[in-house]
């Protein structure tokens, strides 16, 4: 009795073929680097232990925290020039700032001016 298939190892080849076509890079992708300063906006004084996030507009996302210098240097593979960084202090002391990014080049420099957090009412 004959079997459907042609030889089952044309389906196999067909298979592995497919299988390592979809494990490909992403040929569309770019390293793009952001990085800056953090300091605070009534002082000018850096701002260690902020966390700040890349976002691109396809939602790929990468991070770092501002060092003692207020340094922060990020790198994120995307698909697209356009995206947002995020910058939040986890000890609730400045406020969250965002701040949009366009690629107008592979690496650019973005300086983060955070405000004091306001004070809670009650």
């Amino acid at each position: 009795m004959r079997s459907r298939f042609p030889a089952p190892w044309i389906f196999l080849a067909v298979l592995l073929s497919a299988w390592a076509l979809g494990c490909e890079a992403n040929p569309t992708l770019i390293d793009y680097g952001v990085h800056g300063y953090v300091r605070s906006a009534q002082s000018g004084d850096a701002i260690s232990g902020i966390d700040v996030t890349f976002t691109s507009d396809t939602l790929r996302r990468a991070a770092d925290e501002s060092d003692g210098d207020g340094r922060y240097e990020i790198v994120v593979e995307s698909d697209t020039a356009f995206g947002h960084l995020t910058a939040v202090d986890p000890r609730g002391r400045y406020e969250a700032e965002i701040v949009e990014v366009y690629f107008d080049e592979q690496t650019r420099r973005v300086d983060i001016r955070m405000g004091p957090a306001p004070e809670p009412e009650g």
